[in-house]
């Protein structure tokens, strides 16, 4: 028994999916099989020759399969992985473990665990070159891999340990282009790529160490995550860089971190430009209302200038049947883009149902060009807000006054001729009545 304890107590502080870590346990597992059957023997219980082969044989073939599968599939179908691969010398891999252990903590922290896995490499997978390291990252299914070397020494008399750090990555830019412009991107993050712990005060150290390599990688993989054309994925990296964010604003300006501001610009960046892809995805192409609301917000908060935002938020309250905040939102896009017409759309709109006519007609017929402007979805919804409102022919005049200047003129003409049988000589109307059979005319001619 004292046998078997003390080879558990080996293995204890041995990795086991590493080359060395193999072969002990092969032969620890040996050695424990061995002395199970002789004690079993001693009590009486007596096995074959061919059980005891059996039995041996099947123990080491099941440790061999399972270690193989360990130390070489790390694919991950969704590539999420960050792992480390940092090459230690044997006074820094106390540091190391704790600088991992950090790692995990704040991703934890920042409840960033369903969107990022870390996984355990062995200690003895370590690389000399960026081309063998992204060659690795690609058969494994690792989406960003922390790797690197220690340099030993002494300061003062204390031991010094520096940590070289290097990040391999894979991303979803194939235009050589834009791939070189965000490579340089990443580089611009990760400016500084060495950082040193010493005694008497590697605790801090430490904390500074994994705080900056748990920054650049965020960065890193947000960034890389937003290059894959799948929504899915550019909602991951939101939440990584949202993240990021919080942990920015704590920071200041330091030696390990000399870039800080521009980093922070470039994570506010890709944030406004997301929330306000996400605003225009979840109201265009998935209809969800409240989604594209809580993006539209979020884009406003990040970039109070945000036009697009301003502009379907206006289009959002209306549906939620706030007004007023609809043509507050109309102002604020008018004054960041005066004269673009998709605000224009909006304030016609307004005058139009407040039946001030003669004032909406004036603002449509300023819009000589609709640029980007969907002017179908604007139809569109002019004509459902005239099954709501049916007693504004107002709207039934506007629907069919855009059919017949951008759309399907067909149609307008039907609703022109609609909208003049029944607002008839109802005086509210002849200021649209005469543009409808003005309309007419020239649809003849």
């Amino acid at each position: 028994m004292k046998e078997i304890i003390e080879i558990l107590r080996e293995l204890k502080g041995l990795e086991w999916p590493s080359k060395c870590g193999g072969v002990v346990y092969a032969f620890g597992i040996f050695l424990l099989s061995s002395t199970v059957i002789t004690i079993l023997a001693k009590t009486g219980i007596l096995l074959g020759t061919y059980w005891i082969i059996g039995t041996l044989l099947s123990l080491q073939l099941i440790h061999i399969i399972f270690w193989f599968i360990k130390r070489n599939f790390f694919y991950d179908p969704s590539t999420l992985t960050v792992a480390f691969a940092v090459a230690t010398e044997e006074t820094s891999q106390g540091y190391y473990k704790e600088i991992k252990k950090k790692f995990r903590e704040q991703i934890a922290t920042y409840k960033l665990q369903d969107d990022i896995k870390i996984k355990e490499l062995p200690t003895d997978v370590t690389f000399l070159d960026a081309k063998s390291a992204e060659a690795f990252i690609l058969k494994k299914g690792i989406r960003l891999l922390v790797w690197g070397n220690t340099t030993e020494g002494n300061i003062g008399n204390a031991p010094f340990s520096q940590f070289n750090i290097k990040l391999s990555y894979q991303h979803g830019v194939i235009d050589k282009e834009k791939q070189k412009k965000f490579v340089d991107d990443i580089g611009m993050a990760i400016q500084r790529r060495a950082w040193g712990i010493r005694q008497p005060d590697s605790f801090h150290h430490l904390i500074v160490v994994s705080g900056n390599i748990l920054e650049i990688s965020l960065y890193t993989l947000g960034a890389c995550l937003a290059t894959i054309p799948n929504v899915n994925y550019l909602l991951k990296s939101v939440d990584i860089f949202e993240q990021l964010q919080t942990i920015l604003k704590e920071r200041k300006q330091d030696i390990n971190f000399p870039n800080l501001q521009v980093v922070k610009q470039k994570t506010r960046s890709f944030l406004r430009d997301a929330y306000t892809f996400l605003l225009m995805f979840y109201w265009g192409r998935v209809k969800n209302l409240d989604k594209a609301i809580e993006y539209a917000e979020k884009a406003i908060k990040i970039d109070e200038n945000n036009f697009n935002a301003h502009q379907n938020m206006a289009v959002f309250q209306w549906l939620k049947d706030k007004k007023d905040l609809a043509r507050y939102h109309t102002e604020r896009a008018w004054r960041i883009r005066p004269g673009h017409p998709l605000p224009r759309f909006n304030k016609a709109f307004f005058f139009i149902y407040d039946r001030k006519y003669e004032q909406g007609l004036k603002q449509y017929k300023k819009i000589q060009y609709a640029g980007d402007t969907n002017v179908v979805d604007v139809i569109e919804f002019i004509e459902k807000e005239y099954e709501k409102f049916g007693d504004n022919l107002g709207l039934l005049f506007v629907a069919g006054w855009l059919n017949i200047q951008y759309a399907d003129q067909a149609r307008g003409t039907t609703q022109i001729q609609e909208f003049i049988t029944k607002a008839g000589s109802d005086l509210a109307y002849t200021v649209l009545v005469t543009e409808a059979k003005k309309v007419l005319a020239a649809r003849i001619i």
